[in-house]
């Protein structure tokens, strides 16, 4: 039997502020969780969307200003969130950087490759560490990590950003065996989409029609392709399994 619900259940998601973590916040938000947090770096940014949230949805929420490429801000947001709501269930990375059409390998900056592998990858692995303390803890939980089809198919200039959200994709599989083996009732997800209309993804690719754009809304996205995930995550699993790349709108349809 399918759920539909997220009652009683406690999230983070992390990139909240826009983009696609604000989409995934607000799917989240329709399904009025116990708990819902928000982290991104700006906390003004964050608290415009939880009172968005709290207007529009009547969902409780709570906003933390965090940087998840500084292990100590990202135990803050556990130990706040966990004092706030007494636990955590779900866990969203939403955070990314993504290589521009003029950064390739061989003139990008050594500073951006640091940043774009600290925040699409290493942070990863820094909020899957204490997500896995907790769900060992408790013996349950879900970290879903938003990947991209760059996680599997390859484009040429984007070697930096290939190669963390390969990354991404193989952390999560690792994640998955260590639950197996050590018989932790959690998941681990990838989910990697084509093109989503975010500020960063307009940025990257500024030929891309408006029309497309339209098609391929954060939120739209979520509903499909994230909720299912939190609220039936075996069924997800056996359908997709823990990588999952999802058909929005791919780079190469728009040239």
């Amino acid at each position: 039997m399918m759920n539909n619900t997220l009652e009683g259940k406690v999230a983070i998601v992390i990139g909240a502020s826009k983009g696609i973590g604000k989409g995934i916040a607000e799917a989240i938000s329709e399904l009025h969780p116990k708990g819902l947090v928000l982290a991104s770096r700006t906390q003004q940014d964050l608290d415009q969307v939880v009172s968005y949230i709290k207007k529009k949805y009547h969902t409780e929420a709570l906003a933390i200003a965090t940087d998840v490429t500084v292990p100590s801000q990202i135990d803050n947001l556990f130990a706040q969130t966990e004092k706030a709501y007494g636990k955590i269930d779900i866990v969203i990375h939403s955070g990314g950087l993504i290589q521009k059409d003029n950064e390739p390998l061989d003139t990008i900056t050594d500073e951006r490759i640091l940043a774009i592998n600290l925040t699409n990858l290493v942070s990863v692995e820094y909020v899957g560490k204490r997500a896995l303390q907790r769900f060992r803890r408790q013996n349950s939980g879900i970290y879903l990590v938003i990947s991209s089809e760059a996680g599997q198919k390859v484009y040429d200039n984007y070697e930096v950003y290939l190669g963390t959200k390969a990354g991404d994709n193989h952390v999560i599989r690792g994640l998955n065996e260590t639950f197996k083996k050590d018989e932790i009732s959690a998941y681990a997800f990838a989910v990697g989409p084509g093109l989503v209309d975010t500020p960063g993804a307009r940025e990257a690719f500024p030929t891309v029609p408006e029309s497309t754009w339209k098609k391929s809304q954060p939120i739209d996205m979520a509903r499909e392709h994230i909720i299912p995930a939190l609220t039936n995550p075996e069924e997800y699993k056996e359908s997709f399994s823990s990588v999952n790349i999802v058909k929005t709108v791919n780079v190469e349809d728009t040239e």
